[in-house]
């Protein structure tokens, strides 16, 4: 009984369901990312790649990255800019309001006021229509029924307002048919144009407004909209297409465009329709929505600009996107697992804790709630063929679902929930479930039940490790790969233990995911660094943003047949070729995704299932997903010295010294702009240096040439082709050949000028020292002669006398013998120039002793020398000291009445030779003014010449200083520059 009220809920419940259909996800670029106003008239790309937006404040130039915008203030003719267009010569036009056409070349805007073509093409009116045909004619038209021809950049014809019904150019749309013939059509009449000259046909239909009309380059079909609906014309014959309500006719067609072999028409408030003339097909986007244009870009990715609402961007890859969301027809936003059944039913866990069961046989939804908790989402879910049951894993139950029983109550669910938080769980080939848990790692016996479902009960579990287990995963082995707070590890099927080292740099961070494929690859995502590949049990690989994830963040993988599937927190990555070399392509919200938080990913018969926080995204065919192998590349702007170059060409010479640059380059794409990488090298033999920069700058570079190359990583990790420049800074003036043979001739010149001059003054030089040294010598003599003073040799021999007749032998003998003493020394030290300082203290020993005999008690004298002088070592000029104390006998002493003292001391500061000689005489400022028997002291002032002769020739700094003492007496300071023998 209660099976049959199982099924009965089963079959009533799905005869509600909401029938899927495909939704398309469109990008809104609005001003917040850079556009100048979400009043956008026009959108068009150039032949660069370019994306420019026409707005109501100026004109957008857009790389897929960065916005350049353009106002008045950078030249255009007027802000509000109706229309863009580019000719063969690579001028980008702006049609504006005021009836001022500028135009945009080389990185600069040309108007009325700095071109005489532009000034001259003026009119009260807004232009309407601009068209250049094969023979590079130029036909500009405007609101005011005027139409400018123009060749050769001169005005070939102008037709300006007239009653004639044939020349209404208000509104005309030109084209060329097959054989080149040029042809235009409005609301009432059909013209082909030869030599300027418009010759009327008639039609059978005629378009309801020139926005209606698309030429079809490619079949060289002309579409537009009538009155009865959708209208093809080919070489004269028209036919149609497909009829359209009154109603909808009359709602204000904007634009008409063929993409992709489908009719697109955009209205004024009331979005976009596409038909499929093949399928008989109606899709309705962008429900109330102005839309002013549409174009289909280089890369078939589609642009859609609005008034009010800013710029809509549809990846190409949309196309291969079917969403599944809340309102078509999930049960809750937020898929965190997803799996696959045998019926091709594909089951979703839900945040809420609820199951979804896509059944896309029958494009419906089934919706078995099994838990009524506020959150216990379903993190896991899996299909066991075997069994043939779908298992899953909450926050805090495990348990399993059986395959055609869909489950419709819960309520004994809630007593079975876990006291710690479970994480994720893995099969083995026997049937064992592992658990990672918040407590550690556990393993549990699956049972086959018939029940409806049933959850596992914690008390059937078995601890194999305890500690907080993040994720694992069966390898082809059976053995059991898990993640926890200590590493990653490894347990065999005999249960022994092996840890990977946290010294692998990959392992060094905390292991969100681990995945085993059916080659025996484990696939380890990591937090921050990437994915690590291990095989046979070691590290072989780490995949990171260097070759080709968009981020190092990364929360699981999947892969199968080579392929590798990698969710970031920027969506997904798909690499093929995991092991070799690396081709990514990436699903985010840029191309196509709902969110780029993604929860779970399960890849099936080449489609591809993303669980998303918004829904369930299925992805069909993304073999055809492939990027281009070139990025189209182009420098921007180049800026010398604060100034920007207009000509951007292949060659850039530069002053030598503030020849400082910056290069702007960029790399044109609108899906995966982030994920763009530059290298440049500056000499063709330097390796390339990678940049997520688009813009290099040098400062103050060297003289020289530089071979500059840029080039940019596509999004299946190639490199394209690198743009080049080359810059010349210019060789300094010193450098230049010429100037260094000029410069050479004359410091040789200098040279011997300077010689010669340096000769003459050596000569002088050697010409002073010899006088010096002739001076030298004659005051020697001089300085001798007045040691040796009639005066000092008349008193000895006086004193002789005196002691001879007092009949003092003893005396007169020990002063005979002195002085033939201190004679014999005169005569050792007469030709020295420099004596030691012992000789030189043996001879004031010598004459002191002399002068105490002569003069018995009233002199009494000191002579005190440093014991840690080393006399014999140091030498010093002779002749030098005696005269001062001569000076101080003679002066000092002698005009006293009493005993006079004379004190000597010679010690050493440093490098210098200290000598003092002090007396308690009367004082040399007294005895000068005295002048009691007029005696000069010829010594002193010898000594002095000699002094400063010696410090010229030497290049020393002898220094005598005397001063007379406050107390009386007079004290000789004499400091000599110690020199060693």
């Amino acid at each position: 009984m209660k099976k049959w009220i199982i099924l009965f809920f089963y079959f009533l419940f799905s005869c509600f369901i909401p029938v899927i259909s495909q939704t398309l996800q469109f990008k809104n670029i609005t001003v917040s990312d850079g556009l100048l106003s979400s009043t956008v008239y026009c959108v068009f790309q150039d032949s660069k790649g370019f994306i420019w937006f026409a707005t109501i404040n100026g004109v957008s130039r857009y790389d897929g990255k960065i916005f350049e915008n353009f106002t008045t203030d950078n030249g255009l003719s007027d802000n509000e800019v109706l229309k863009i267009i580019e000719d063969s010569k690579g001028r980008i036009w702006f049609l504006t309001f005021n009836g001022k056409l500028s135009y945009f070349l080389d990185g600069v805007i040309y108007n009325p006021n700095n071109n005489k073509l532009l000034k001259s093409l003026e009119s009260k009116s807004s232009f309407f229509n601009f068209y250049e045909d094969i023979n590079k004619n130029i036909r500009i038209s405007t609101t005011g029924n005027e139409m400018f021809t123009i060749n050769k950049d001169k005005i070939s014809l102008k037709i300006e307002k007239s009653d004639s019904a044939k020349y209404l150019m208000t509104e005309i749309y030109f084209f060329e048919n097959e054989e080149d013939e040029l042809f235009g059509i409005n609301g009432s009449t059909f013209y082909q144009i030869k030599n300027n000259l418009f010759i009327t046909q008639k039609l059978k239909y005629y378009p309801i407004d020139v926005r209606s009309i698309h030429f079809e380059k490619r079949t060289k079909t002309l579409y537009f909209i009538s009155g009865e609906g959708i209208i093809s014309m080919k070489n004269g014959k028209q036919k149609l297409e497909k009829q359209l309500p009154k109603d909808l006719i009359n709602k204000g067609i904007s634009n008409l465009k063929i993409f992709n072999s489908k009719i697109w028409l955009s209205f004024l408030g009331n979005g976009i329709r596409v038909y499929d003339l093949k399928d008989h097909t109606e899709e309705s986007y962008l429900s109330k929505k102005f839309i002013s244009s549409l174009i289909k870009d280089k890369e078939e990715n589609i642009w859609i600009s609005t008034i009010g609402d800013g710029v809509y961007f549809l990846s190409r890859k949309a196309n291969n996107f079917i969403h599944y969301t809340v309102n078509n027809p999930l049960t809750n936003e937020a898929v965190y697992s997803v799996a696959k059944d045998n019926q091709e039913r594909i089951w979703l866990g839900l945040r809420n804790g609820e199951f979804n069961i896509l059944d896309q046989n029958k494009s419906n939804v089934l919706n078995p709630k099994f838990s009524e908790l506020t959150y216990n989402p379903i993190k896991k879910l899996f299909y066991n063929a075997a069994i043939k049951t779908v298992w899953f894993l909450s926050d805090r139950q495990i348990g399993q679902l059986n395959d055609v029983k869909i489950p419709h109550s819960a309520s004994n669910l809630l007593s079975r929930e876990f006291l710690f938080s479970l994480k994720a769980f893995d099969f083995n080939e026997i049937g064992e479930i592992a658990i990672a848990t918040s407590s550690g790692l556990y393993k549990y016996q699956s049972k086959v039940d018939k029940k409806d479902f049933y959850i596992a009960d914690s008390r059937e579990f078995e601890l194999l490790e305890a500690g907080r287990t993040f994720n694992l995963t069966y390898d082809e082995n059976n053995y059991l790969w898990f993640a926890q707070l200590s590493g990653l590890k490894v347990l065999d099927s005999k249960n022994r233990l092996y840890q990977f080292s946290k010294k692998l740099n990959v392992l060094n961070d905390r292991i969100n995911h681990l995945f085993s494929d059916k080659q025996g690859v484990v696939y380890a995502a990591t937090s921050s660094k990437g994915v690590g590949v291990f095989k046979n049990y070691k590290l072989v690989k780490i995949i990171n943003t260097k070759n080709g994830l968009n981020s190092n963040n990364c929360f699981k993988t999947f892969a199968k047949d080579n392929f590798l599937w990698v969710i970031t927190n920027k969506g997904v990555t798909q690499i093929e070729d995991p092991l070799g070399v690396i081709k990514a392509t990436y699903y985010t919200i840029d191309n196509g995704l709902l969110t780029n938080e993604v929860n779970d990913i399960l890849v099936d018969k080449g489609n591809i299932y993303l669980a998303t926080n918004k829904g369930l995204t299925k992805i069909v065919n993304p073999q055809n997903q492939n990027y281009p192998p070139d990025l189209p590349l182009y420098f921007k702007k180049i800026i010398v010295k604060g100034k920007l170059i207009k000509n951007i060409n292949s060659l850039i010479v530069l002053p030598h010294g503030d020849n400082s640059i910056r290069i702007n380059y960029t790399a044109i794409n609108f899906e995966e702009p982030n994920n763009v990488i530059y290298a440049y090298k500056t000499r063709e033999d330097d390796a390339w240096i990678l940049t997520p920069n688009n813009f290099l700058e040098f400062v103050s570079l060297e003289s020289g040439q530089y071979d500059l190359q840029i080039r940019a990583r596509d999004l299946n990790g190639n490199w394209g082709s690198p743009i080049k420049l080359t810059i010349v800074v210019a060789t300094p003036y010193y450098e230049n050949p010429f100037f260094i043979f000029l410069s050479i001739l004359v410091l040789i010149g200098l040279i011997i000028v300077s010689y010669a001059k340096y000769l003459k003054v050596k000569r002088r030089k050697d010409d002073a020292v010899l006088i010096n040294k002739s001076k030298i010598i004659a005051l020697e003599q001089q300085a001798l002669q007045a040691m040796m003073n009639p005066h000092f040799i008349f008193n000895v021999m006086n004193s002789i006398q005196y002691f001879i007749n007092k009949q003092d032998k003893g005396k007169a003998n020990q002063l005979l013998t002195g002085f033939a003493r201190l004679i014999r020394k005169n005569m050792e030290i007469v030709n020295k120039s420099v004596i030691t300082l012992a000789e030189e203290i043996s001879y004031l020993n010598l004459y002191l002793q002399l002068e105490n005999l002569r003069f018995g008690d009233k002199l009494n004298y000191k002579l005190i020398v440093d014991d840690r002088l080393e006399t014999e070592e140091i030498t010093i000029p002779s002749m030098i000291i005696q005269p001062y104390i001569e000076n101080a006998i003679w002066h000092g002493i002698m005009p006293k009445d009493d005993l006079g003292h004379i004190e000597i001391n010679i010690s050493q500061e440093r490098n210098l030779l200290k000598i003092t000689i002090k007396d308690d005489g009367v004082g040399i400022d007294n005895s000068i003014n005295m002048k009691n028997d007029g005696y000069i002291s010829r010594g002193m002032s010898i000594t002095k010449e000699r002094i400063n002769l010696i410090n010229q020739l030497s290049g020393n700094e002898m220094n005598i200083k005397i001063n007379q003492l406050e107390e009386g007496g007079t004290l000789v300071q004499i400091i000599i520059p110690i020199q060693e023998e």
